[in-house]
């Protein structure tokens, strides 16, 4: 799924954009239209649910409506992987799609390898480019990340 969510707001105009889209994503049946603050509430907590994201109340301000949408899009978007301890380290994905330059994120259930780091946005490096891994680097075009370390959890990688 690609990302629909490129800023960090949204106003009402795109509401009845986004979340139909999410929706799909999801395998909910989109909302044709909205007529109503609650009628956008309930969309949003049945996305969290369907998409796995807990809702943390049945009552969410217009405020966090895109923080809440973006949390439903990185759960869809989000596949785990594995990564090597390494000089480079290799992120293995099968069939992840991805292209040199494409941006990233990394999300674990525990702590990334040393040299990686939960929130920074990081880079799909040309370099050991294949179908099923990738090496990353904090700059577009730039030197691959070495880890060391070790590591623990469930990694996952998401565009950005």
């Amino acid at each position: 799924m690609a990302m629909v969510l490129a800023n960090s707001k949204i106003d009402d105009n795109d509401i009845e954009r986004v979340i139909p889209l999410l929706q799909t994503g999801a395998g909910i049946a989109p909302t044709k239209r909205f007529t109503d603050d609650a009628d956008v509430v309930s969309a949003i907590i049945a996305l969290q649910i369907a998409s796995g994201v807990t809702p943390v109340s049945r009552f969410i301000d217009r405020q966090d409506w895109t923080k809440s949408l973006i949390a439903v899009q990185i759960k869809l978007n989000s596949r785990t992987c594995t990564i090597t301890i390494a000089s480079p380290a290799v992120v293995s994905l099968a069939t992840h799609g991805f292209t040199a330059g494409t941006a990233i994120r990394f999300q674990s259930t525990g702590a990334l390898p040393t040299g990686l780091t939960i929130g920074p946005t990081y880079y799909v490096s040309a370099t050991g480019l294949a179908a099923g891994t990738f090496q990353v680097s904090l700059t577009r075009g730039g030197a691959s990340v070495n880890t060391t370390g070790s590591q623990s959890g469930v990694h996952v990688v998401y565009p950005v």
